[in-house]
């Protein structure tokens, strides 16, 4: 009996952790869930997102201006200031990812869209 109790229990544990490990998830929303804003940025100019990611997990953010012929670009910066992502491809539609560092539960990212236009460029910004 305490052979079989034994043997029960490391089953038991091995399911527990096996569950464990194929329930995390592989990428992630910012802190409170998928953010989205609309705006626009003045030409020429920056605007910056500082937006909340939980450790261990992936960042990304996706940037689409609302006229297809304009060129904006994305940089991602991680709490060091250094730069963590980049899109300066010539493009409406920048797009990052980034893994988010795991040594605390959550990190806050600097995030850039750059107007490389000599007009303002109306875009929508979503961080997921």
């Amino acid at each position: 009996m305490n052979r079989n109790f034994r043997l029960c229990l490391s089953i038991m544990t091995l399911i527990l952790v096996a569950g464990a490990f194929s329930a995390r998830k592989m990428t992630a929303d910012p802190v409170g869930g998928p953010k989205r804003n609309d705006d626009t940025v003045k030409s020429r100019e920056i605007d910056v997102y500082d937006v909340k990611y939980t450790g261990g997990e992936q960042g990304d953010a996706k940037a689409i201006a609302e006229n297809s012929s304009d060129d904006i670009d994305m940089k991602v910066y991680d709490p060091h200031g250094d730069l963590a992502a980049s899109d300066t491809d010539d493009d409406a539609e920048p797009h990052c990812s980034w893994n988010v560092s795991s040594d605390y539960d959550w990190r806050i990212y600097k995030i850039k869209i750059l107007n490389n236009e000599h007009h303002d460029v109306r875009y929508t910004v979503k961080f997921y």
